[in-house]
């Protein structure tokens, strides 16, 4: 669904949260792009890794649940070598800030086996607030690249 306002809203069982990166950044190349995440995957990181790669993603900020170090710390070794920040926190969200839009997710950056809402948002008001808090949760997380 799509309306005039620039919100795009998906509920899908089928494509996850790296697609719908990788569609937006194909359109429009990114040149910062900020992840907030409770959980990641390999697939996921090849993914960004790729788009990276290719110069669709200049500067990549992770920041990460505290759960990740341990649970996950081959992938979050991974991560290390893709991203040019990687931020630590007692994180749930699911948002991924685009240069010019935010994409708000129940979905991890995982491979998807629920039914997940997406909602991309292209509204100046909301990217403005956005930005300020993703430099207080910066700011409060512990950075780890």
């Amino acid at each position: 669904m799509s309306d005039k306002n620039n919100i795009d809203i998906a509920i899908s069982s089928e494509k996850s949260l790296h697609e719908f990166i990788e569609d937006i950044v194909t359109i429009n190349p990114c040149k910062c792009l900020v992840i907030l995440t409770y959980s990641i995957s390999d697939q996921s990181l090849r993914v960004i890794d790729d788009l990276k790669s290719e110069g669709k993603i200049e500067k990549l900020i992770f920041i990460f649940d505290k759960s990740l170090v341990s649970n996950k710390y081959k992938l979050l070794l991974y991560a290390e070598n893709i991203a040019d920040e990687i931020y630590i926190n007692e994180n749930h969200a699911k948002i991924v800030m685009f240069d010019d839009s935010v994409l708000l997710s129940s979905s991890n950056f995982n491979k998807i086996k629920r039914i997940e809402f997406f909602c991309h948002l292209q509204c100046k008001s909301t990217m403005n607030y956005l930005n300020n808090e993703m430099e207080l949760i910066m700011k409060q997380s512990e950075r780890i690249k």
